[in-house]
Parts: C-alpha cells; sequence; structure tokens
C-alpha cells in the first residue's frame, strides 16, 4: 500500500481523534470570529512546522527541477511552515 506524507493513503481516524475534533469544534462554537482565528493558527502551528519538515526531507531527496521538485519549493516558500 502506497504511503502519502502523513500515513497510509486511506488511513480512519480513530474513535479518539474523532472525539477531539469533535470537542474541539463544540469549543469553538462560543467563540467570536477573532478568537476562533486565533485559536485555529495557535493550534496549526505544530501541524505547519511537521509539514514544512516533511517537504524539506522531501525536497531533499528528489531530483531538482522536477515537478516535484518545484512543487515542494513553491509550498516552502509560500507559507508551509
Amino acid at each position: 500500500m502506497r504511503t502519502s506524507i502523513w500515513g497510509t493513503k486511506g488511513e480512519k481516524l480513530s474513535p479518539d481523534q474523532t472525539q477531539l475534533l469533535l470537542a474541539e469544534a463544540a469549543r469553538e462554537q462560543g467563540l467570536d470570529t477573532a478568537a476562533r482565528k486565533a485559536l485555529r493558527q495557535e493550534k496549526s502551528a505544530p501541524l505547519m512546522q511537521t509539514l514544512h519538515t516533511r517537504l524539506r526531507e522531501i525536497r531533499q531527496q528528489i531530483a531538482p527541477g522536477s515537478k516535484l521538485a518545484q512543487a515542494c519549493d513553491y509550498a516552502l516558500r509560500n507559507g508551509a511552515g
């Protein structure tokens, strides 16, 4: 089976992960737009850092000038991490 950046393709969320996501959504419901945005930015920072690290790893393994290299370079320049 092929793997993606994050793991096995088609991987499903565990019941615990699903509960965490639902709990987070419930917490956000009582917040105004600015507070919700601030919370989401805070929560996304570790994920974006992981993405940035993984893109750098992938970039080092592929041929310069390839389409994948160009895509990685673009993502690294424009906000992935």
